[in-house]
């Protein structure tokens, strides 16, 4: 590296640690999750310690286009602060443009380099997509077109990070030279998910933290670690053994939205409390308020298969009220409810047992659904 280029990434470096400080150096930050990381959703887990948290993807064309798609998509309010956005998308202009239109109500713009599958097309849902279109993680086949994406942004004054997994299963060098480009490009923070996209669901592996630390170890911008959190002692690990500035949780705060508050709640009355927000927020579609019930309450839709399918055919917020008020009633003293669904694919026999709600899940909160479709929640 050259004199001139070793000063300008140190003045770079400069730059994403006044941004890590903009942000009062959060600990604690809440994945962006599709269709599932919606404002109510943040503003609960702000309650119970979350420092930071991401708004769901966003496709950055159809964002840039479409003004119904952005006031259907995307909401904020003064106490959902920090915020980052989450885009995918593969055109430099398209992010500067989707940009541009909230980069006053965010703290940055992320790009989406991580999700194994991208599940939202212009017309209908449809399976790898993400590949088609060359977005989330498959966009990592293509570092040139990635920084190009970052400086243009970075160029633009918007501050950029990005969120990235493992570029190859078997070998970090090729991670790290991503990580090497993006941080010479501009990016002020980078998040690590510790596996490579071909390990989820059912092939689900445990999360590289030692990769996450040697990426710490070798760049000079804030690392946000993802991966391999169940609870808050395991956030308390991660932070030990990576080194890493802060701990992205994202499954499992679908389950506990007190994750992070290293205490214990009961669902119930934590989903009861997210109804309440729901009351005083923008509408949401009723896919995600489903995905939510039935992650918040999985443990007791395993066993009680009335409250099942009361979640799947709920259409109002007084009909997610009365199964409240039902699954108190029907909670039994003597039945275990231990089941997670943080676990559900990490147990031998989690496929067998967990298949019906399971699907009502990926039916009902994991799948976008076309936004000119989608049936909205009447209060």
């Amino acid at each position: 590296m050259s004199n001139t280029e070793n000063e300008y990434t140190k003045d770079k470096n400069k730059e994403s640690w006044s941004f890590w400080d903009s942000l009062n150096r959060p600990k604690y930050v809440v994945a962006p999750m599709v269709d599932q990381s919606e404002l109510p959703f943040r503003l609960l887990c702000r309650r119970y310690s979350a420092h930071l948290a991401y708004t769901p993807m966003l496709h950055a064309k159809i964002f840039s286009e479409n003004e119904n798609y952005r006031n259907v998509h995307f909401h904020t309010s003064s106490d959902d602060k920090p915020l980052i956005a989450q885009f995918c998308g593969n055109d430099p202009k398209t992010f500067v443009l989707a940009s541009s239109f909230i980069k006053d109500d965010v703290s940055a713009i992320d790009i989406n380099l991580g999700c194994p599958q991208v599940r939202y097309h212009e017309t209908k849902c449809v399976q790898g997509i993400a590949r088609k279109g060359k977005y989330g993680s498959f966009l990592l086949e293509y570092p040139d077109l990635i920084n190009e994406i970052v400086r243009s942004l970075s160029q633009s004054g918007i501050n950029v990070t990005c969120k990235i997994r493992k570029v190859e299963k078997d070998s970090l060098q090729s991670t790290l030279n991503l990580c090497y480009s993006l941080e010479a490009s501009g990016c002020k923070a980078l998040t690590v998910h510790g596996r490579h996209r071909t390990e989820k669901s059912v092939n689900i592996r445990e999360c590289d933290w030692e990769s996450i630390k040697i990426i710490k170890s070798r760049v000079n911008i804030p690392v946000i670690a993802n991966g391999g959190i169940e609870n808050f002692e395991d956030v308390q690990r991660c932070l030990d053994y990576t080194g890493a500035d802060a701990v992205m949780s994202s499954e499992a705060i679908l389950e506990n939205p007190y994750l992070f508050s290293g205490r214990q709640y009961n669902n119930i009355d934590i989903f009861e409390e997210y109804l309440s927000i729901l009351k005083q927020s923008p509408r949401q579609k009723l896919s995600c308020i489903k995905g939510h019930a039935f992650k918040m309450l999985y443990r007791y839709a395993r066993h009680h298969h009335d409250i099942r399918d009361a979640i799947s055919n709920a259409t109002s917020i007084k009909k997610f009220e009365n199964i409240v008020e039902d699954l108190r009633k029907a909670v039994s003293k003597t039945t275990s409810y231990e089941d997670t669904w943080y676990r559900r694919y990490r147990t031998s026999s989690a496929l067998k047992q967990n298949s019906v709600v399971a699907s009502e899940c990926r039916k009902n909160g994991d799948y976008i659904e076309n936004f000119f479709d989608s049936f909205m929640l009447n209060y």
